[in-house]
């Protein structure tokens, strides 16, 4: 080697500022938590607009719509209370508040909040109560038992 000349592949001919990586600046992040937050009161306003516009909207609708979303975003004015202990003040079902809670979270790419059973464990309550539904079936669909 007289002429001092190295294997092409022993030479880096790459650059140093095509190794470093984008930093996100804390103003971006703020700025995008905002627009995540506008775009959550946006959705949670709109469901309400919606139950309002039914022209056989009543209270208990609005009811339900209402703490079914506070319950998915986990807002403090549930104060503590349950979807059971809502369902039952109100006059319905749990099921009415976990729905409207669970549409709300999957339409806007939520985890569920504290108030929700997450998605394994639903699912195992779900396999479960339907194994209890037929095991009382006794195959006639309606519970009773056959005469």
């Amino acid at each position: 080697m007289t002429d001092h000349a190295l294997p092409e592949n022993w030479i880096d001919r790459t650059e140093p500022w095509e190794f470093i990586e984008f930093e996100h600046k804390p103003a971006d992040l703020v700025r995008d938590a905002r627009v995540e937050c506008v775009r959550l009161l946006n959705a949670f306003g709109s469901s309400l607009e919606e139950v309002l516009a039914r022209p056989n909207c009543t209270l208990q609708n609005v009811r339900i719509r209402f703490f079914g979303i506070c319950g998915a975003l986990g807002l403090n004015l549930m104060d503590g209370r349950s979807f059971t202990d809502l369902a039952d003040a109100i006059g319905v079902e749990k099921a009415s508040f976990s729905k409207v809670a669970c549409e709300f979270c999957r339409a806007n790419n939520l985890e569920p909040s504290l108030m929700m059973k997450a998605a394994s464990s639903a699912a195992a309550y779900q396999t479960a109560r339907l194994t209890s539904i037929e095991n009382h079936s006794n195959g006639n669909g309606n519970g009773a038992h056959p005469p």
